[in-house]
């Protein structure tokens, strides 16, 4: 009997409704359109599975979404998943968020009731945490990432001011965000930002528009997401950002409303670079599903009544490989 572990273009899910349970659900979403987007979601990375895929998601907490969120991901198998204001704390185990097919998550709480993100890596892909270069006063998590033997570095957040002034709060977000692309710039050249800034990025009158476009110039960063991101009963704003210094790298972005989050898009960008994927591996093993005692007691006492021993360590290495390669293969498969 064989197992079969499959590559990635064959991982991806056949299944194209997704059921959620998901009570939080703004009343004016458009069940249809979410139908939609994942189907597209799913088709996308069909069509380019080979190109990394980069994936942002403010869920509004995690724990009760679980379900419908692996659903999803088996459909789409984003390389790099960052999933923003989790609400989970010490009390929830990584265990509870596990993903198939991606390794351990990592995680940068703040309390069960606000904020929080978890990083998702798929298996296959180079990853390290690079904690020294996180925000210090904002969830954040900072990863090298290797692609095509290319080095990128990821940081990941989550920006809201809760009880702050806003203007202070966005400029400390930006002075510490500055302070470690200071630093990481000197280390790496290529440079991606995915966060939920909670600025829009759209509306020049936002408040912090001024400050992130100057952040931007001074890093020489581009938005590479250009719809709307965030949507609430008479708003629109663009408040989830892939940000880089090497737009030129990335085939294309998207946005799509996958119906887990109060209000959220989640944010994609694909490169344009491609990563070598897993290959199937057989595992060949036996089962005792169709044994025979009888027949082996049998077949085993023809062995040993008409062998005679000689040389007691030759002679166990042959007594073995008899049994398991000529008379256990008889009565398994």
């Amino acid at each position: 009997m064989k197992i079969y572990l499959l590559p990635y273009s064959q991982i991806l899910q056949k299944n194209k409704n997704i059921n959620s349970n998901n009570e939080n659900h703004r009343a004016f979403l458009d069940l249809s359109t979410t139908s939609n987007d994942i189907e597209i979601f799913s088709k996308i990375r069909r069509k380019n599975f080979n190109n990394p895929f980069f994936s942002y998601y403010n869920i509004n907490s995690l724990r009760n979404k679980i379900i419908d969120l692996k659903e999803i991901v088996s459909k789409t198998l984003p390389d790099v998943l960052v999933i923003a204001e989790t609400k989970i704390d010490s009390t929830f185990t990584n265990a509870q968020f596990f993903l198939d097919d991606y390794y351990e998550p990592t995680r940068k709480d703040f309390s069960k009731y606000s904020g929080g993100i978890i990083e998702y890596v798929r298996k296959g892909v180079i990853r390290k945490r690079l904690s020294d270069f996180e925000l210090k006063s904002f969830e954040s998590i900072s990863s090298e990432i290797v692609i095509a033997k290319r080095k990128w570095f990821l940081l990941s957040f989550y920006r809201t001011e809760r009880e702050e002034n806003k203007i202070s709060n966005i400029k400390r977000f930006f002075q510490e965000l500055s302070n470690v692309l200071t630093d990481i710039t000197k280390k790496y050249d290529n440079i991606i930002l995915m966060g939920d800034i909670n600025i829009d990025s759209h509306d020049c009158k936002s408040i912090g528009y001024k400050e992130l476009t100057n952040f931007m110039t001074t890093f020489s960063l581009k938005n590479l997401i250009k719809d709307k991101t965030c949507f609430s009963k008479d708003h629109e704003s663009s408040i989830d950002l892939i940000l880089t210094n090497k737009s030129e790298s990335f085939l294309k972005s998207y946005a799509f409303e996958l119906g887990l989050s109060d209000c959220h898009k989640m944010i994609n960008a694909t490169l344009r670079a491609h990563i070598p994927r897993i290959k199937t591996k057989f595992i060949s093993y036996r089962t005792l599903k169709d044994f025979d005692k009888e027949k082996f007691l049998e077949d085993l006492s023809k062995f040993t009544n008409t062998y005679t021993c000689n040389n007691i360590n030759n002679d166990y290495e042959k007594f073995i490989n008899h049994i398991i390669h000529e008379t256990l293969l008889n009565f398994t498969h």
